[in-house]
């Protein structure tokens, strides 16, 4: 059978559009399989090196003694010296604080003090106060050897009656500084103040 010159040109261009199909698929396909993820970085971080020990040196030397320890009211006894006589509109009295222990030991600072009565140790009246006018020291104490400190009494007769509420004392409550143990000394001439809002007493710090 013969073929006419219509169909011939009928196939010619099937096949040609089939041509460009398959080119254009192949293609795609040439895409899709070339495609790569994109790459995945990793970021590393050095650490930091351990800082160095600091430099350590040897303790200054000094000539202190430093095997002395502070004088506790356990190791010490009290009493009142001479003192420096009258004051105005009072007396002054010399604190004395004595190492009655067996090894030296050292006091600084202030001593606590206030009136105690009533044959039991009521505190009487305000505390001293601190004078101002002074040195603060450190004072070493071998056994037996005493500290002093200055102990201004004002006259409670200097005040109203019905403000001071005068009474009888027995002596003094005394705390060496830095300590919360106290000592007794009997000093019953003054006449005290019990209230709180007068104040008698006036102490110096300890020296020798």
């Amino acid at each position: 059978m013969r073929v006419g010159a219509t169909s011939v040109a009928t196939l010619a261009v099937v096949g040609a559009v089939s041509l460009v199909a398959g080119c254009s698929d192949s293609g795609s396909n040439t895409s899709s399989a070339t495609s790569t993820a994109a790459p995945v970085t990793e970021t590393v971080t050095a650490s930091a090196p351990a800082p160095a020990a600091p430099a350590t040196s040897a303790a200054p030397t000094t000539n202190t003694p430093v095997d002395r320890s502070q004088c506790h009211a356990a190791s010490l006894t009290g009493s009142i010296g001479q003192g420096g006589g009258g004051a105005a509109g009072g007396t002054e009295v010399d604190l004395v604080l004595t190492n009655s222990s067996d090894a030296a030991c050292s006091l600084r600072g202030f001593p606590g003090v206030s009136f105690v009565g009533d044959d039991n140790g009521t505190q009487i009246g305000a505390p001293a106060t601190r004078r101002d006018d002074v040195e603060v020291t450190r004072v070493w104490l071998t056994p037996g050897t005493s500290a002093h400190a200055s102990l201004r009494i004002a006259q409670a007769g200097n005040y109203d009656p019905a403000q001071c509420q005068p009474s009888a004392v027995d002596g003094f409550r005394v705390y060496p500084p830095d300590d919360t143990a106290s000592l007794f000394i009997r000093y019953p001439q003054p006449t005290g103040c019990r209230s709180a809002s007068v104040t008698l007493l006036t102490v110096g710090p300890l020296t020798r």
